[in-house]
């Protein structure tokens, strides 16, 4: 019986909710989405949801040869990889990403 309490506590949580993030100030340097993650990510976890763990949010982009993490706008502009990763301390949950592959970025075309 135990076992079944657990998983009616497990499966009741049927509301639906949505979180916006709402930049209020912006340095100009970083690009603001990946951090929007992690905060969005940071509410839940501090809220009442059940089995929440923190959901973090980091940007890839590769300039040269090398992976650069949280890279700046400057640095984006001549990445060839534009990589955002959302995940747990056990888990990837969401990858978007778009490379380029020896063609300059759409953008740049304008």
């Amino acid at each position: 019986m135990a076992h079944l309490q657990s998983n009616k506590l497990l499966f009741c949580w049927y509301f639906f909710g949505n979180l916006y993030a709402l930049v209020l100030s912006y340095d100009g340097l970083h690009s603001p989405d990946a951090l929007s993650i992690t905060a969005a990510g940071v509410a839940v976890a501090l809220s009442e949801v059940p089995h929440s763990k923190i959901i973090v949010g980091v940007r890839v982009g590769l300039v040269g040869d090398k992976f650069v993490v949280n890279p700046t706008t400057k640095e984006m502009d001549d990445s060839e990889l534009d990589l955002v990763l959302a995940g747990s301390d056990d888990a990837i949950l969401m990858i978007e990403g778009l490379m380029w592959l020896g063609c300059a970025p759409w953008w740049h075309a304008y």
